[in-house]
């Protein structure tokens, strides 16, 4: 097998790796190519990143802070940073209103509970502001907003959509239930739509209606019932696409779903009581959603996500300092030569050479 090159490293790493492997990889380059370069080869490095995103700059930074520093970063956009990017929109009136910052792509920091999180940590050395996200949970909490019916455009009175929270718990409890009684194969033919499907059916039938025909959910009931599925087992893939293992225990996960603890389906979980308690609730979480907590990164504090508010470009400018870039440059193949590696870009084939 041939041994890959530092670029054909970078290069699976952009397509393929996160940022925290890329620190792994950087150090790998690192300790595989030296740090003396003969001098006089005008565009030669020892190093080229194909590529300007999170991944490739995160590479290219651990490269530089090992001591390698003949390497360029070859980005075809005008700009670096990829799905991070943040537009800032001017002062107006005269400065009576001021320049603020917006994020077009990502805008949260997550897992800010775990101590590996290396952008957390980023954050707290820069002083960057930030707002636990409404909840104090996981990023967009459905129990944390106000909903609003598409139709009229009236909102929707928070106990409807609690009801529908405490249904969707009670029915995530029946899947489990359920799952826990299929085989690893039969577990693989089945998909969260389907279990979905029928634990509903079945949870309205046993739990909730004397008489199975007598009673149904309202079209907007399960319209808001679906999107809380979704969101909660989904997010951004069709449910008749995700497999089980969100509901179904798996020795190598520590934490399914983010449902908390399984509520237990022979207690009172979903009688009216409860429902209004879960509404009190919600009307809490709405209201400090409409009133976040603005303040410096700091590990003090509740929340695992929390929300940037300086703009997410810090991270970019923090990665790329120093480091030699070249915009508007696309790759469209990469070549060994005898003494080479040679990225052929659209600009200028010969400047971007690596030396193999």
């Amino acid at each position: 097998m041939t041994p890959l090159t530092p670029v054909d490293l970078i290069k699976v790493l952009q397509n393929h790796l996160s940022r925290s492997v890329a620190r792994v990889v950087g150090d790998y380059v690192a300790e595989w190519v030296p740090t003396a370069t003969p001098e006089g080869e005008e565009g030669v490095y020892d190093v080229v990143v194909v590529g300007g995103g999170t991944a490739g700059l995160s590479a290219a930074r651990r490269l530089w802070d090992k001591g390698i520093k003949r390497i360029l970063v070859l980005e075809a956009r005008d700009r670096l940073g990829g799905r991070i990017h943040t537009e800032t929109f001017p002062q107006r009136e005269s400065g009576k209103v001021p320049a603020v910052d917006i994020d077009l792509g990502a805008n949260y920091i997550h897992a800010c509970n775990r101590p590996e999180q290396a952008v957390f940590k980023l954050a707290i050395q820069n002083r960057i502001q930030t707002s636990i996200v409404a909840g104090g949970r996981q990023f967009e909490d459905t129990e944390a907003a106000r909903w609003f019916d598409s139709k009229t455009g009236q909102q929707i009175p928070v106990l409807e959509v609690a009801r529908m929270h405490t249904l969707l718990w009670k029915t995530h409890a029946y899947m489990a239930r359920l799952s826990s009684k299929l085989s690893t194969e039969k577990a693989k033919k089945v998909d969260i739509a389907s279990l979905f499907d029928v634990s509903l059916r079945g949870l309205m039938k046993r739990f909730f209606r004397p008489n199975y025909q007598d009673r149904d959910l309202t079209s907007r009931e399960k319209l808001i019932l679906n999107k809380l599925a979704r969101r909660a087992y989904g997010y951004v893939s069709p449910l008749n696409d995700t497999g089980l293992h969100l509901v179904k225990p798996d020795p190598n996960r520590s934490t399914s779903v983010s449902f908390g603890p399984t509520p237990d389906l022979d207690k009172d979980f979903a009688s009216p009581a409860h429902v209004e308690k879960e509404e009190k609730r919600m009307r809490k979480e709405i209201s400090r959603a409409e009133n976040p907590e603005v303040s410096a990164a700091v590990r003090d504090g509740e929340g695992g996500d929390r929300l940037v508010l300086d703009g997410y470009d810090w991270l970019i400018k923090h990665l790329s300092k120093g480091i030699p870039v070249k915009l508007q440059n696309v790759v469209a193949s990469i070549r060994a030569e005898s003494k080479y590696v040679r990225p052929n870009s659209n600009l200028n084939p010969t400047l971007t050479q690596t030396k193999t």
